[in-house]
C-alpha cells in the first residue's frame, strides 16, 4: 500500500489540479472557483463541478451546527451556486419560449387552415351560417384536413351540415 500526501496550496495552477484546489481552503479555493467560473459554459469539467459543488452547498446548508470551515465553504460556493441557478433559470426560460413559439406556430397554422376551409366552403356551397362558421373554428388541424378533403364530395349546405 502506498500513501500520498497532497499539499493543495502547493499544487500547480492548471486544469488537472482544479478539482483538488476547489476543495482547498481560503485563497486557493477562491482562486479555483474563479478559474472554474471562467471556463467556457459548454466545458464538461465546468458543468460537472458546478453541479457537484452546488449540491454539496445545499447539503451543507441543511445541516445544523456547521463548523467555521463549513460556513466558509458555503460562502465560497455562493458564486458557483448562483451560476448554476442562473443557468437553470435561463434553460427554463428558453424552454418556455420554445413552447410558446410552438403553440403560436400551431395556432397560426390552424387559423390559416380554418380560413382556407371557410373560403373553399363558401365558394362550394354559398354563404355559411354563423353557427357553421363557429363549429369550423372549433375543429383541430386534423379535423380541418378531413373537412377540406370531404368538401370536394358535396355541393350544398345540407350536405355540409350532414
Amino acid at each position: 500500500m502506498r500513501t500520498w500526501l497532497i499539499v493543495v496550496h502547493q499544487l500547480p495552477v492548471n486544469r488537472d489540479t482544479l478539482w483538488f484546489r476547489l476543495v482547498g481552503r481560503d485563497r486557493v479555493q477562491r482562486e479555483a472557483i474563479a478559474e472554474l467560473l471562467a471556463l467556457p459554459q459548454e466545458d464538461r469539467l465546468r458543468q460537472q463541478a458546478i453541479e457537484h459543488l452546488s449540491i454539496l452547498r445545499i447539503h451543507l446548508e441543511m445541516r445544523d451546527n456547521l463548523s467555521k470551515d463549513e460556513r466558509e465553504l458555503i460562502m465560497n460556493f455562493n458564486a458557483v451556486y448562483e451560476t448554476m441557478r442562473q443557468q437553470a433559470l435561463a434553460k427554463i426560460q428558453q424552454e418556455a419560449e420554445q413552447i410558446v413559439e410552438q403553440r403560436g406556430e400551431q395556432r397560426g397554422e390552424q387559423r390559416g387552415r380554418q380560413e382556407l376551409v371557410l373560403r373553399q366552403l363558401s365558394r362550394r356551397v354559398g354563404a355559411l351560417s354563423d353557427e357553421v362558421r363557429s363549429q369550423i373554428t372549433q375543429l383541430s388541424i386534423a379535423q380541418l384536413d378531413d373537412l377540406a378533403e370531404a368538401l370536394l364530395d358535396f355541393s350544398s349546405a345540407e350536405e355540409l351540415t350532414t
